[in-house]
């Protein structure tokens, strides 16, 4: 069992009171008691619903379920995510951000706790990676189009975005030839493996055999989600069941990237400080100096415009 677990199963109510109370969204009242189910977990995350009881005098704005992510602190990681839920959160954008209501970072425990917006109604947690046909037993054919929208990796790897960093290689070292796709209905194999081999070791053998099933089971969604690049406010390379909730209903929902932090890794979420400024090359805002919140809000707001 991980810490991160371990935290989250051990919070006392009184903690969660002490979060919420801290952000402004609770006040005379108390969480009395709380319950976790629906838990996730990798090597040093956890994200679970927490369902509240409340004492009395509860604000209208409190929900009686949020979403709690526990995570491993390392370094300065868990201030970059804090820095960017506590201005930023409430600002929802095409559902993509979840409004955070409060958080705590222990430096004796090495672990920081997050409260945010509930979505387990609309959204599963996470497709589960261990099973490389997840796609086909998560979801109905006919709504097989969160496939890709909900599997972020993909909108990083293929949507065609110059600015996309993936360790060394540059960014026409990371796309299809567009020769290869415009027109076509259906990857070769060969093609695919053409692909994936440009990205050698840094992607793992699950998401290798992920994208070789779909792109035979579902090329034309592939080739569509390619020439449309109508999604590039969500760019996260690090899917895991920690990292992104995926849309039930992705016509009427989108994916939720849940883990902003590894923006300081060399490999994660570049949106934060690098990548969505790039993406939004006419934001002078977004190009000049400022706090990470303060970037990355006025880029979304571009890219959503």
């Amino acid at each position: 069992m991980t810490l991160a677990r371990t935290t989250l199963q051990d919070l006392p109510p009184t903690q969660v009171s002490v979060m919420l109370a801290e952000c402004g969204r609770l006040k005379n009242a108390g969480v009395k008691s709380i319950s976790i189910d629906q838990l996730r977990e990798t090597d040093s995350s956890c994200i679970a619903v927490l369902t509240l009881f409340y004492s009395s005098g509860v604000l209208d704005m409190i929900p009686a379920h949020l979403f709690v992510k526990s995570a491993e602190w390392h370094g300065t990681k868990h201030a970059l995510e804090v820095d960017f839920y506590q201005p930023v959160g409430p600002l929802i954008l095409d559902g993509i951000l979840l409004e955070c209501y409060g958080f705590r970072s222990s430096v004796d425990s090495g672990i920081y706790c997050i409260l945010l917006e509930d979505k387990s109604q609309t959204h599963i947690l996470s497709p589960n990676l261990d099973d490389i046909g997840w796609y086909k037993s998560e979801y109905e054919s006919k709504i097989v189009g969160q496939l890709v929208d909900g599997f972020a990796d993909v909108h990083s790897l293929f949507w065609g975005v110059r600015g996309v960093e993936l360790g060394n290689s540059t960014p026409d070292e990371l796309l299809l030839d567009e020769e290869m796709i415009r027109g076509e209905s259906t990857f070769t194999s060969s093609e695919v493996s053409l692909f994936l081999d440009r990205f050698g070791d840094r992607l793992g053998s699950k998401f290798h055999n992920i994208f070789r099933e779909v792109s035979e089971v579902y090329p034309d969604l592939i080739v569509d989600r390619i020439m449309d690049r109508s999604n590039l406010t969500l760019t996260h390379r690090d899917p895991h069941p920690g990292t992104v909730l995926v849309p039930k209903l992705p016509e009427k929902n989108r994916a939720v990237i849940v883990d902003w932090a590894n923006c300081c890794r060399g490999v994660g979420v570049h949106d934060l400080a690098t990548h969505i400024p790039l993406l939004a090359p006419n934001c002078p805002q977004c190009n000049g100096s400022g706090s990470l919140a303060q970037i990355s809000r006025q880029a979304l707001l571009v890219r959503c415009e």
